[in-house]
């Protein structure tokens, strides 16, 4: 295995620690009697995060099983944002935080936003190298994961 990938690997062990410390935290953490609005907003966008998550598989089941092979998908939620997938665990992610509103969250939250980051950019590049220009010519179109560049773009080609 050569650096890159053991890097790679070590990335994806750390998120998972990661991420099971979160969620093992924000239960400790969970005061259920303080419900205010940073919760509410939480629990809104953890169940945003989950219904993007849901949708991704979805997507991506649904191409694999019409065409057999892997696909470069541009309609559904990709056709909004290039990383759904993405977008859903970072709204998790913050919605954890807000929901137990405690420092050792946060720093945990902004390591594994910081690690997504890092595997985004990773992604981008091999989808350039395994679709090309048609993968180029998407990112042109696509925002990363604003959904907000994404409704400015399609009010512009309107």
């Amino acid at each position: 295995m050569n650096e890159k990938a053991i890097s790679h690997v070590v990335g994806h062990v750390a998120y998972i620690i990661l991420y099971a410390l979160l969620i093992v935290f924000t239960i400790i953490y969970y005061r259920p009697n303080v419900i205010t609005g940073v919760m509410g907003a939480g629990w809104g966008l953890l169940s945003v995060g989950i219904i993007m998550l849901a949708g991704t598989i979805r997507s991506r089941k649904k191409a694999l099983s019409e065409s057999g092979k892997e696909t470069l998908i541009k309609t559904g939620l990709y056709g909004v944002i290039r990383h759904p997938e993405f977008f859903g665990h970072i709204s998790v992610i913050i919605g954890l935080i807000l929901i137990s509103q405690h420092l050792i969250n946060t720093l945990i939250g902004l390591g594994l936003i910081s690690l997504l980051y890092v595997e985004m950019s990773e992604e981008e590049e091999r989808n350039i190298r395994k679709f090309g220009e048609e993968y180029k010519k998407y990112m042109q179109q696509v925002p990363r994961i604003n959904i907000l560049a994404s409704r400015k773009n399609r009010r512009e080609a309107d």
